[in-house]
């Protein structure tokens, strides 16, 4: 099996390489199999591209290299993946938004963690829908595999949010907890289902077990009813007093105004009247009875003697507070959790989410965002929890190696992994120049500069977006691209049109030559439409400018508007603006106007013209001079007829004229 730990990789690139070394015996054709001392260097060819090549060791140095071209595959191709993309990247814009003045709101804070584990429960949901209607074992796989990242995220995130965002003052936090609790760990409400459905609860099997989970999650009430039509109520009704202790229990609320003195001095007292009877013997002739009142009384080795109904040492750990600290604050809850996690699973017995819940419970925020990164698929988890946090004035300065804060760094991180998708890219440019001050824009310019461009529908796209950031030089190397790629398949038009959104005059003047010479072969215009709306483009060289100018004179002689023709005719030969080599035509355009019954070209404008026809004889006869051959014989006894025709029509015009005046 091939080593790849001298596997080179550029530091500080996204994680995704990190995964290369195992997945590279997949990826390689199998006649690119390397041999055992040779090493790889991987660099960076494209967005989501990599470009691997060997590298023969010392001893084999004239081995064969190969070079292979590697695409990574991201995890936004999931529907699921893209519905909680683009669902929560509009609650992100908003936050950013009402961020942008001033600090946001303890409500507002409040309200966006909600929605964002809205969004989180609603993939949920739709997973648990998908692998219901699945029929194929790999994909009901891949979906619990799916289903597990998205319960992890959102368990997480609820802690966090009850924890860090909702905070109380004094730091009590039994009763967020609690409700943590009840939400996520739910056997005892699946359990209690089976229970009540079935045609005697009180023999079921687990009718107890449902009791013992609700009493370590703390509703006893649920509990009471529970016991309420038990078969067991006697004459000396101990359920009835057992209802009366279940439905009294005090509970700690701080926005309710209650004192933490006299909620202990409450809680005291229902606990010492609970510990009075069970030391009595009251509830002695029910064991189950008095085993749940012994969990309520605090009796550490009960509560641990029935912790197999807890699926998690979390559940064990809020049982312990409850019973034995209701007013925890939230420094004191990593001891409790520690020794509840020892017990529960065992020392040294530690998997990823509990390191995450642990890091939670122990208000180490930075890492939590570190084991997060590390045990989910996707940058997007850490990310937006990270922004969160930030804008909840949680998050310290934290200065990575390389400079970049962590929201930052967090932020580039997710938007790589969406710039590197077919579509998902527009998204990721949101999140690099919202809120990456020190490095967005830069990294944004590299990423545009590596997309590929597939269709002109897709270049428009990242031409808006160059346009929307200032990206100007980007934009204009788009254009010219594709300007290239349509005169490479005759598309004069396309290309002209390319070429002017990227306002390059020397290729929109190499493109108005092809329409000159179109013209001057065929004596038509090509692409009428995109020159009658050059508008103020035709300004971006003479050459263009003179293109757009003898069209519109064109249009006004066939609309019959000679005198307006006539004046355009004119300015386009004095203004030096048409090329030499039009000279000729455009004289030749002006015959029938010449002709004309009526005066339209005036005595000052004839002299114009007859000063260009002597200039044009100057330039072409030392050209006609040189000739020898037939063929360019006739040629200059046709010019020399034409040269005569035109002279005439404007010696005569010329005479009208001065007549007239």
């Amino acid at each position: 099996m091939l080593s790849y730990s001298n596997l080179i990789i550029p530091q500080n690139h996204n994680r995704e390489i990190s995964k290369m070394a195992d997945l590279f015996t997949e990826i390689l054709e199998p006649n690119m199999e390397p041999s055992r001392n040779e090493t790889f260097s991987v660099k960076w060819s494209g967005v989501g591209k990599l470009l691997a090549t060997s590298q023969p060791s010392e001893s084999n140095k004239g081995g064969i290299q190969y070079l292979q071209e590697l695409n990574l595959k991201n995890d936004w191709h999931s529907p699921v993946m893209r519905k909680l993309l683009n669902e929560a990247h509009s609650i992100f814009i908003n936050l950013q938004e009402t961020s942008e003045n001033e600090k946001p709101s303890l409500e507002t804070l409040q309200k966006t963690s909600l929605q964002y584990r809205a969004v989180i429960q609603s993939c949920v949901l739709k997973i648990k829908e998908k692998i219901k209607d699945e029929r194929n074992r790999a994909n009901i796989e891949k979906l619990q595999t799916e289903l597990d990242y998205f319960s992890i995220m959102e368990m997480v995130w609820h802690l966090c949010e009850v924890l860090w965002v909702e905070t109380q003052s004094g730091g009590y936090c039994l009763h967020q907890l609690l409700t943590w609790v009840k939400w996520h760990f739910n056997d005892p409400d699946q359990l209690g289902q089976d229970v009540m459905s079935s045609d005697d609860p009180y023999s079921h099997p687990n009718y107890w077990t449902t009791i013992y989970g609700l009493v370590f999650q703390g509703r006893l009430v649920e509990v009471s009813d529970l016991l309420k039509h038990h078969p067991y109520r006697d004459s000396i009704d101990v359920f009835a007093n057992l209802e009366g202790l279940l439905n009294s229990m005090p509970v700690f609320k701080v926005l309710d105004g209650q004192s933490v003195n006299e909620f202990l001095s409450k809680w005291t007292k229902w606990q010492n009247e609970c510990s009075s009877q069970l030391k009595n013997g009251y509830f002695s002739q029910y064991p189950e009875i008095e085993k749940m009142m012994e969990i309520i009384c605090g009796n550490d080795k009960e509560v641990l003697q029935n912790s197999h109904v807890c699926q998690s040492w979390q559940q064990l750990m809020v049982a312990k507070i409850l019973y034995t600290d209701p007013t925890v604050k939230t420094f004191n809850l990593k001891q409790y959790a520690v020794e509840s996690m020892e017990q529960f699973n065992g020392i040294g017995k530690v998997t990823k989410l509990d390191e995450i819940i642990l890091s939670i419970l122990s208000y180490d925020i930075h890492k939590v965002i570190e084991k997060c990164s590390e045990a989910l698929p996707t940058w997007w988890f850490s990310a937006h929890l990270t922004d969160l946090l930030f804008h909840a004035g949680l998050l310290k300065s934290f200065h990575l190696d390389y400079g970049d804060e962590l929201r930052e760094f967090l932020l580039l991180e997710f938007a790589a992994s969406l710039m590197s998708h077919s579509s998902l890219w527009v998204v990721g440019a949101d999140y690099l120049m919202s809120n990456c001050p020190t490095s967005g824009r830069h990294h944004l310019e590299r990423y545009i500069e590596k997309i590929p461009i597939d269709c002109e529908k897709k270049a428009l796209k990242i031409i808006r977006l160059c346009e929307k950031y200032g990206f100007a030089e980007q934009s204009r190397s788009i254009c010219k691209v594709l300007g290239m790629k349509a005169l490479r398949r005759n598309r004069l038009g396309v290309a002209l049109s390319w070429c002017l959104r990227a306002k390059d005059e020397e290729f929109a003047a190499y493109l108005t030559e092809k329409f000159l010479n179109h013209y001057i072969d065929t004596g038509k215009f090509t692409q009428c439409d995109l020159i009658d709306n050059l508008g103020s483009s035709m300004l971006l060289n003479n050459k263009l400018t003179f293109l757009g100018k003898y069209y519109e004179f064109h249009k006004l002689y066939s609309s019959e508007e000679f005198n307006e023709a006539a004046s355009l005719l004119v300015s386009l030969l004095t203004s030096n603006l048409a090329p030499k080599r039009f000279w000729m035509i455009l004289l030749t355009d002006a015959l029938p106007l010449l002709e004309s019954k009526e005066m339209i070209i005036s005595s000052e404008q004839t002299f114009e013209l007859l000063q260009c026809l002597k200039e044009l004889q100057l330039c072409h006869e030392p050209l006609l001079a040189d000739t020898k051959h037939m063929a360019n014989k006739v040629i200059e006894e046709e010019e020399n007829d034409r040269i005569q025709l035109l002279n005439l029509a404007l010696t005569k015009n010329l005479s009208r004229a001065l007549l007239v005046v």
